[in-house]
């Protein structure tokens, strides 16, 4: 038994119970509409003239997706054929699961319009993206109640443009509009108040009396200061100027001194270079070997009485070995022949 699946990708489709009802658009539509071809128009207008508003507000109609088109895709997902009685094949089934795991075409396309200072300079074409754009809007707003839509009707182009730059996709609500057309309003009301205006004026002209006070007196302590700061300043550079002048004076006594060692030590050398001329390199050993035996002695000089004793001693042993040493059992005067 073969049987047959038709697989759609359902993520981009809209539910029945998604669908919004035409007659509470209508009445939205009624209401709002010519608010907002009005505020749109003069946003599209504004636009037109200037490319870094045009690209500003084309990135806030993309964010609330006030561009977008939505239509039935014209790509037919493929159908599956399965036979039953082949699901037992463990190859069979893990063929249908790919084909059942394959991307499928979606139910619907989505395309963005373009908006661009060219087009927007057709008319025609500005007509009809002014329409789309007010219809997408009020397709959203189409739950408000009625004291809502009079709020919204209140909108200035300044605060639609306000709303769509600060607030997300998710935010556009009836409940959300309103309450930004309201805050807007009470702001522009207090602005354009003539009291609130004569109380900023009031605050303003006391500022300026207070800073123009505190300028002047802060002008003495200001003199005062860089006064101050100016006799320091020279002091320290005083200050380091000795400084620096006696290491540099120093730095040139310790070459003076250095220069002064490196020629004695070249004297030296030369001197020792003028003795050693001619000579062969065992007598400069020996010469060397010489010197510096001459120098330890006379860097460690001996003792006086160590001397004494030494000599003394060496006397001594000369004498007792001339009268008590024996050569072959005959004493060395004998043997001298000095006695008998």
């Amino acid at each position: 038994m073969t049987a047959t699946i038709t697989a759609t990708n359902t993520n981009n489709t809209n539910s029945g119970n998604n669908e919004i009802d035409v007659t509470a658009i209508a009445a939205i539509e009624k209401a709002l509409a010519p608010v907002f071809h009005r505020l749109y128009g003069a946003l599209l207008n504004k636009a037109r003239l200037d490319e870094s508003y045009l690209a500003k507000l084309r990135e806030y109609l993309k964010k609330f997706n006030l561009l977008s088109v939505r239509e039935k895709s014209i790509f037919k997902p493929k159908e599956i054929t399965f036979d039953a009685a082949q699901l037992g094949d463990v190859v069979y089934r893990r063929r249908l699961i790919r084909q059942l795991k394959a991307p499928r075409p979606a139910a619907y396309v989505y395309h963005t319009l373009p908006v661009d200072a060219e087009r927007l300079a057709m008319q025609p074409y500005f007509e009809a993206l002014t329409d789309f754009i007010v219809r997408a809007t009020c397709e959203r707003l189409v739950e408000a109640r009625q004291d809502q839509v009079a709020i919204i009707a209140s909108l200035t182009e300044d605060s639609l443009y306000d709303f769509l730059k600060q607030r997300s996709l998710f935010e556009m609500t009836p409940e959300n509009l309103s309450g930004h057309a309201m805050n807007h309003l009470c702001h522009r009301l207090i602005d354009d108040n003539p009291r609130f205006q004569a109380a900023c004026a009031m605050i303003r002209d006391a500022g300026q009396a207070a800073r123009e006070q505190l300028r002047s007196e802060m002008a003495v302590f200001n003199a005062a200061a860089g006064a101050e700061f100016n006799a320091r300043m020279d002091e320290i550079s005083a200050q380091a100027a000795a400084s620096c002048d006696s290491f540099i004076a120093e730095l040139h006594r310790r070459a003076a001194e250095r220069a002064e060692v490196e020629r004695a030590e070249q004297a030296v050398k030369d001197e020792e270079a003028a003795r050693n001329f001619g000579k062969s390199e065992q007598q400069i050993f020996f010469e060397s070997v010489k010197r510096r035996e001459r120098e330890y002695r006379k860097n460690n000089p001996m003792h006086p009485l160590l001397k004494a004793i030494l000599w003394g001693g060496g006397i001594a042993l000369a004498v007792g070995f001339a009268f008590f040493g024996e050569v072959d059992g005959v004493s060395l005067p004998q043997a001298l022949g000095l006695l008998d």
